[in-house]
């Protein structure tokens, strides 16, 4: 599933738009200065594939738009009888967290 937030994040309009589709592709195809992202370096996709849960911090995802942002994420494979049927990725878009108080 993709929640309301992940869609307005996105620029989607419904979830239909992304369940399915080869997210790597869609949302994490490049570096922040716009270079291929292979997804063969994919931390998320690694959840998938080798059954790791994983942490990430230092990466963009990208918009339906061609914009990016800073996003931190958590990806966890979903297992069944031992055999992994896909992956959960949460995440937090940086710029909606909110600023540390002036002193």
């Amino acid at each position: 599933f993709a929640n309301k937030m992940c869609l307005n994040l996105f620029g989607y309009q419904h979830e239909d738009e992304l369940i399915g589709k080869n997210m790597h592709r869609m949302v994490h195809h490049s570096y922040s200065d716009g270079s291929s992202f292979p997804v063969e370096k994919c931390r998320a996709c690694h959840a998938f594939k080798e059954g790791d849960s994983k942490h990430v911090d230092d990466e963009v995802l990208w918009r339906r738009d061609g914009t990016s942002f800073f996003a931190e994420y958590s990806a966890f494979p979903i297992r069944k009888d031992e055999a992994i049927i896909g992956s959960v990725v949460t995440f937090s878009d940086y710029h909606l967290l909110p600023l540390p108080a002036a002193r």
